[in-house]
């Protein structure tokens, strides 16, 4: 998966990876459920780039996300531990259904799906009742490995080293301010390139495609297969696809262009999307806190 993989950078890495396996694995004997423990450092810059642990259901791995946790205790990790156990323990009683569990990343946090207790829920990540049961267990679970001896005083105050350097991409407060600054304004995608830049790739396009057979048609303003047999037709397919894959516009997540009213009136439509990219804004930002993960 690729949320899961990590080859550890330092001595550091390498005793904290040994002691939450401990813990985990202790812990997965006493709730008697099946689970590996897997690490990871994934670092989505996206809207999804918060989760500090993760639970899978279908092959039963718990992961923690370094990528998120520098700087905090093992006490921290462990509590994060007993949160995925806890989620194993809800799958493996039949609180929480697999059937119709979802969750995406939304503009203002996380949303969630699924059937707990048999009951419909779907809303805010931090109202789902199987995290609200997850959040409630915790401390009993990890105060189980603590009395149990399994980790120690020392260790519990460890920290995972490195700088946390994750931030939280302010996008509504961002649009907000652009609103309060211009008034009414049409919000457009920014682009990871310029108009100079987009039209050499899309030239680029117009070479790969001819290059594989296509014939432009001036009357239909459309490309069309040459070939005549099927084998050719998908050797142009894949030529075309790959074309389209490599010229398609990429945009950037964190940012946002605009155009005021005035300016969009003067602008005919064809011609507003590159010209709002010079009023590209990047999204204010603050660090990443506690409360922002999601596990």
């Amino acid at each position: 998966m690729a949320n899961i993989g990590l080859a550890p950078r330092n001595q550091n890495e390498r005793d904290v990876m040994e002691i939450m396996t401990r813990c985990h694995n202790w812990l997965a004997d006493q709730l008697q459920i099946d689970s590996r423990m897997e690490f990871g450092r994934t670092a989505y810059w996206g809207r999804d780039a918060f989760h500090a642990g993760l639970w899978y259901q279908n092959t039963l791995q718990s992961v923690l996300n370094f990528r998120n946790l520098y700087g905090a205790t093992m006490a921290r990790l462990l509590r994060i531990v007993a949160h995925e156990a806890r989620h194993a323990v809800q799958y493996k009683e039949g609180l929480l259904s697999r059937n119709g569990r979802n969750h995406k990343m939304t503009h203002d946090g996380r949303w969630e799906q699924g059937y707990w207790q048999g009951k419909y829920y779907s809303g805010a990540y931090k109202d789902a009742p199987w995290e609200i049961d997850a959040r409630a267990h915790e401390r009993t679970y990890s105060n189980m490995v603590i009395q149990a001896g399994i980790i120690s005083p020392a260790e519990l105050s460890m920290r995972l080293a490195g700088k946390q350097d994750q931030v939280v991409y302010l996008e509504s407060e961002t649009r907000a301010r652009i609103l309060l600054e211009h008034g009414r304004v049409s919000f457009y995608k920014a682009s990871q390139y310029t108009q100079a830049q987009q039209a050499q790739r899309d030239k680029q396009f117009d070479q790969a495609v001819r290059k594989a057979g296509f014939k432009w048609n001036p009357q239909s303003r459309k490309w069309g297969f040459t070939a005549k047999d099927r084998a050719g037709r998908q050797a142009q397919k894949k030529a075309w696809d790959k074309a389209k894959k490599d010229s398609k516009t990429k945009y950037c997540d964190k940012s946002i262009a605009f155009l005021t009213q005035a300016e969009e009136r003067k602008i005919p439509k064809a011609e507003r999307f590159w010209a709002a990219q010079q009023n590209r804004r990047f999204y204010d930002t603050r660090p990443l806190q506690d409360s922002d993960l999601v596990y």
